[in-house]
């Protein structure tokens, strides 16, 4: 049921920008007394994220997951079914983060099945400007499990975007090489050899309708060659046959 009495709106955007500019100079108990002072209400997508990353830094972390979900929930009710779905991404953004910031593994991973199921759908907004999330990149650096599968669910997002069509071969490879850095660092050699061959066949069998160029191959073997030093030459005959046809100065660059 919704407070009456919450500060929400503008009033809460101006409450935040008092909080936001004596934090600090204020410890983190007394921005905890300020926030409980009265109850608060993220009306705009703005709002929750800013409210949510306020509670963080007060130590108040259920509370933060209050706002991305409660708030959240009563902001996705509030605008047209067209609108929802992006917000519904940008919301799962914000939870991914703060659930990275807690470690929290087990809420990660619900999040990341929440966006798989998601890419599933066709979305009606730019699903590039996701995919590039720094989300992905910051998730990859985490467990073994969690890395891989914000590999898969990038992967999904790419596919789901018709205007790929032409660059599916270069999604897998870039899924591919991902998964074998991923597997190396965790120590897991044969593993990511095995995925840094699987992404160099991506590239190789890749069909007339596939654009792929010199600087792909450029792109792969500076990613993978660490992994597989022994097969430099899988990248060299790709390479040297996409710019035979440039006068001999631009070959040697």
């Amino acid at each position: 049921m919704t407070n009456l009495n919450a500060l929400s709106g503008i009033e809460l955007d101006q409450f935040m920008d008092r909080l936001d500019t004596h934090y600090q100079d204020c410890d983190s108990s007394s921005l905890l007394t300020s926030l409980r002072a009265q109850p608060l209400k993220a009306d705009s997508l703005d709002a929750i994220e800013r409210l949510h990353v306020l509670w963080v830094n007060a130590g108040d972390s259920n509370a933060a997951k209050a706002v991305l979900e409660h708030d959240a929930a009563a902001l996705l009710s509030s605008v047209p079914d067209s609108q929802q779905p992006e917000l519904a991404m940008n919301l799962i953004m914000l939870r991914l983060r703060l659930a990275n910031y807690l470690n929290d593994d087990r809420a990660i991973l619900e999040q990341l099945e929440t966006l798989a199921a998601m890419a599933e759908r066709s979305l009606n907004f730019d699903v590039e400007h996701y995919r590039h999330h720094h989300m992905f990149e910051e998730l990859e650096c985490g467990s073994l499990e969690v890395a891989l599968k914000a590999i898969e669910v990038r992967y999904s997002l790419a596919t789901s975007n018709p205007d790929r069509a032409t660059v599916q071969a270069w999604d897998m490879a870039d899924r591919l090489q991902r998964r074998a850095r991923v597997l190396a660092s965790f120590n897991d050699d044969e593993p990511a050899r095995e995925a840094a061959l699987e992404a160099v066949a991506a590239l190789r069998t890749a069909g007339p309708e596939q654009s792929v160029d010199a600087t792909d191959w450029l792109w792969l073997g500076n990613a993978l060659i660490t992994l597989i030093p022994l097969r430099l030459a899988m990248f060299e005959q790709p390479i040297s046959r996409l710019i035979a046809h440039l006068p001999a100065p631009q070959q040697r660059e």
